[in-house]
């Protein structure tokens, strides 16, 4: 055990309550003191019952011992706190540098453990003689007035020469009713105070132990955004303003018409307010008509969640009539979500689930979409992916595609007329791969589509981890050295307007609307004058008059 500012021990707390709380007297108050302290054990504030033994001196280490040792058998301590009275004689303090050593033990066990360092002794045990410093009978028998020639007069004794030089007693504006020439005035009115010093404790400690009342309460009727009722600054790297609770709220905020708390804050790398939490929540917000939590900015993020448990998450949104994660934006995005991860259950930006209705509903006000879905690696790389069945109530636009596996002995490649051949195990859901393989025979009725892009399955092709189907590449041909090899999976179109089939000539020169077949030539369709049922993939968007080629066309098959 050690004594610190806010770890281990906290001891340099002094409430001088038998010099502050009574009323102003003439006579002497007598030489004892109260001294309240907190104690730490294993790095949490202990419990139970605590020898003491306290030692003052006249020196942070070494020096002499003033007066004897007081010894405090059996002190109760909840939750780290505790609290003696202390009494060395009417010699130990005369206006000099005060330290007091503290020794500690569980009662009645063992060796005392020596608690360091040190506790600087402040002004209040030094003022125990007087109750103003009128009543003194010279300057080192007042509150703080080594340094004054005249204590009754000195508004700033520590450092006043004359009391009609200076105007405050310690920099304490002596604001209120009572005597102008008296340190604690009769209306204990301390409004604007300024009160320096250096400790490595508390600079203020207020303990309410009723159990219902604030410790500290501030109240201000300012109008300006940067004026506040509780102002807390810290010019190093400590917090402004810290709050702590060991069962309620750290900090609470509330007001009937403003903000509860606001947090700013001008450097890029800080937070404006800071949330942490290692079981409980970061931030709760509550709110009975209104924003539970508004989070503005201008440059940056006006909310920003991370976390680092693979189960939890960066932002939680929960509500049981209303919404739970509401995003507005006039110039961008409402909600943003980005996902670094490569692949998995876990590598969504944006993840909804709903245990009793829709995991994900967009609406929109205007003529634009309600739902955008971009693929950033490109138009021919999957945007949506829908595990279920897809209702459209509305337009659809763009070619539909179904996927298929290369069962034939020949490579193919985008543009080619394939025939069914049989059915795969499936890769997405309940859906059967399609065995397809190069269409060889002219005017066959097994037909199914043209070859769209070779498709990349993960558990088939890459191991155990299983990955949605996607493309593996925009187009297939052996020229580019990807064309897709048998046993490769591939897409392919049936349905609606491509950019390509390949085609010839043999059932003469084709026109756009001509109905289109199975040509003798590997892969390619031909015009059809009377095409049997089943033969027809579709009908030609451009024309070939000669030879072989390749011509859009709209696959409908018949």
């Amino acid at each position: 055990m050690r004594a610190t500012q806010r770890t281990r021990v906290r001891t340099a707390v002094f409430l001088c309550i038998a010099a502050m709380a009574g009323p102003v007297f003439a006579a002497p108050m007598g030489t004892a003191f109260t001294y309240q302290g907190q104690l730490q054990r294993g790095g949490a504030p202990a419990s139970g019952s605590f020898d003491f033994r306290f030692k003052l001196f006249d020196a942070s280490s070494g020096g002499a011992q003033i007066g004897g040792d007081a010894l405090r058998p059996a002190v109760a301590v909840s939750n780290g706190l505790f609290t003696v009275n202390l009494d060395f004689g009417a010699t130990a303090f005369g206006g000099s540098a005060r330290f007091l050593q503290i020794e500690v033990r569980p009662a009645g066990a063992g060796a005392y453990t020596l608690l360091t360092p040190r506790q600087e002794m402040k002004p209040q045990p030094h003022a125990l003689f007087a109750a103003t410093a009128a009543n003194a009978a010279n300057a080192t028998n007042a509150a703080h007035a080594t340094n004054a020639d005249n204590a009754a007069n000195a508004a700033h004794a520590a450092n006043a020469d004359n009391a009609t030089t200076a105007s405050y007693a310690r920099k304490i504006p002596l604001a209120g009713t009572g005597a102008t020439t008296a340190a604690a005035r009769s209306d204990h009115n301390h409004f604007g105070n300024y009160w320096p010093g250096t400790t490595s404790s508390y600079g203020l400690y207020v303990d309410n132990g009723t159990g219902a009342g604030d410790g500290v309460r501030a109240f201000t009727s300012a109008t300006l955004y940067n004026y506040a009722a509780f102002y807390g600054v810290c010019n190093s790297t400590g917090s402004g303003v810290f709050g702590m609770s060991s069962g309620g709220r750290g900090v609470y905020g509330t007001s009937t018409n403003g903000d509860g708390i606001e947090g700013t804050t001008v450097n890029a790398g800080k937070s404006g307010v800071y949330a942490h939490s290692t079981n409980g929540f970061g931030i709760t917000g509550d709110s009975t008509n209104n924003v539970a939590i508004l989070a503005r900015s201008t440059n940056g993020d006006g909310v920003e969640g991370t976390t680092t448990n693979g189960g939890k998450s960066g932002v939680y949104g929960h509500s049981t009539a209303g919404i739970g994660v509401t995003g507005i934006s006039t110039n961008n995005h409402g909600v943003y979500g980005y996902s670094a991860s490569t692949y998995g259950d876990g590598g969504y930006a944006g993840y909804f689930y709903a245990a009793n209705y829709r995991a994900l509903y967009a609406s929109s006000a205007s003529g634009r979409y309600a739902g955008y879905f971009e693929n950033r690696g490109g138009s021919l790389q999957p945007g949506l992916y829908v595990d279920g069945t897809l209702y459209v109530t509305g337009a659809k636009t763009g070619y539909v595609v179904d996927t298929a596996i290369n069962d034939g002995p020949d490579s193919l490649e985008t543009g080619d007329l394939v025939v069914i051949v049989g059915a795969d195990t499936p890769v997405a859901g309940e859906v059967p791969v399609v065995k397809v393989r190069k269409c060889t025979q002219p005017q066959s009725a097994a037909v199914m589509g043209v070859v769209d892009q070779p498709v990349r399955v993960s558990n088939a092709e890459a191991g155990p981890e299983k990955e949605l189907p996607g493309p593996s590449a925009p187009t297939a041909l052996a020229a580019n050295g990807n064309a897709i090899a048998t046993q490769r999976y591939l897409s392919v179109v049936t349905h609606g307007a491509f950019k390509t089939v390949k085609a010839d000539v043999s059932g003469g020169p084709i026109k756009p609307g001509d109905l289109l077949v199975a040509s003798p030539t590997a892969g390619c369709a031909m015009k059809a004058s009377s095409p049997a049922p089943g033969t027809v993939i579709g009908k030609a968007l451009g024309e070939l008059a000669t030879g072989t080629g390749a011509i859009p066309v709209m696959v409908t098959l018949q």
